[in-house]
């Protein structure tokens, strides 16, 4: 392997269960693995169960001393972004769900030498918002198709069906999960073999899904006299190594996100084999296809209004996936298991061939590293 052209020092969230640290931390193993990353400035906490072999090395990884003229890699949301630490080159790595930006990211980008995002729908609407294109470079997030694969014994949910779809989302107006609970309460009966589990996280807004929910489910139940499928609700923290046994409790994975940057549940879903449901709209697009997913028709796009979502999203444009076309999906998954796991299987070997880890790795990131040198 070619001499590096300066030591690479990773910064941002590394141990948490959020989407950034997970992704974060399992950028950094991977690069760590090809011997590409020197050091780890952790913003955060230890919160995720993270496996002792994958502990071990990203806490040497946090206790190597600074280099001198590193290349630092803000893996953090521009507001976030530290210009203080010396370095020669500093790279933002992040991802955006809306049409355009918050106010100021584009204006701090510009002290960034390069701008990694991970999909082709962020290379298109940061330069649409006025990062020069010849800064951005696509940097996807790929997934661990050894981790996420089939076979994993079923985690236990309790109350779940023959048929199980399952949805992994933060409880955020954003995910989409009031469109997936109109479209599976109107689609399924109760004497239907099928069930939805909701594997629910809360970390931006420390709210108790629970009563939304139920109000949801209420407001259908009366009216619907035969009653309908039931929708489990699953709440605690999962490991990393429980991720492929919740995967495996399941028989279709659904997602009607507004917007995606990437779009990391739905990877993992499809490296584990299972017949996908999300929207034809945004960052998940770079690997879903209709080939090897099932994509949810866009009604319109619409800008976010205050209250709807966390304020960061106040005036940008998110899309607003159709309930009937998702309906449609789900009964059809329902109605053909075969031609959906023949999909599952596609979307398996899409996952393997083109967007595993240290593919990932070696294909993107490491020539973008080296343009950014």
């Amino acid at each position: 392997m070619a001499q590096r052209r300066m030591p690479v020092t990773w910064r941002g969230s590394i141990w948490g269960s959020t989407g950034y640290a997970g992704s974060n931390r399992a950028a950094v193993l991977a690069l760590a693995a090809a011997g590409e990353v020197d050091r780890v400035m952790a913003l955060d906490r230890p919160t995720a169960a993270v496996p002792p072999a994958q502990a071990e090395v990203l806490r040497r990884l946090c206790a190597a001393k600074a280099a001198d003229s590193a290349c630092i890699i803000n893996g953090t949301p521009p507001f976030r972004f530290d210009l203080r630490e010396p370095a020669r080159r500093r790279i933002g790595y992040f991802t955006f769900e809306s049409l355009g930006l918050p106010p100021g990211w584009a204006g701090t980008c510009k002290f960034m030498n390069c701008i990694w995002v991970p999909s082709r729908f962020n290379l298109e609407q940061f330069a649409a918002a006025g990062i020069s294109a010849g800064k951005l470079h696509l940097a996807p997030y790929g997934v661990d198709t050894r981790l996420f694969a089939p076979g994993a014994p079923p985690l236990p949910v309790a109350g779940r069906r023959a048929f199980n779809f399952l949805s992994v989302f933060e409880w955020q107006w954003r995910k989409g999960w009031d469109i997936l609970l109109r479209a599976f309460l109107s689609e399924f009966r109760g004497d239907e073999d099928v069930s939805l589990t909701l594997k629910v996280s809360h970390d931006f807004h420390r709210v108790d899904p629970r009563p939304e929910l139920q109000r949801l489910i209420q407001a259908h139940g009366r009216s619907k006299p035969d009653g309908h499928a039931p929708v489990l609700l699953l709440d605690r923290r999962l490991s990393d190594a429980e991720m492929p046994a919740l995967f495996a409790a399941a028989d279709a994975f659904v997602l009607p996100s507004r917007g995606e940057g990437w779009g990391r549940p739905y990877a993992e879903a499809m490296a584990c084999g299972l017949p996908t449901i999300g929207p034809n709209w945004g960052g998940p697009l770079t690997f879903m296809t209709s080939a090897n997913a099932y994509l949810i028709d866009i009604e319109d796009t619409r800008r976010v209004q205050r209250g709807q979502d966390l304020p960061l999203y106040t005036g940008l444009t998110l899309a607003e996936p159709n309930v009937e076309s998702l309906r449609h999906l789900l009964r059809e998954v329902v109605a053909h298991p075969e031609a959906a796991q023949a999909r599952g299987a596609q979307a398996r070997a899409d996952m393997v061939r083109d967007w595993d880890l240290p593919q990932v790795v070696q294909q993107y990131l490491i020539p973008a590293l080296r343009a950014a040198g």
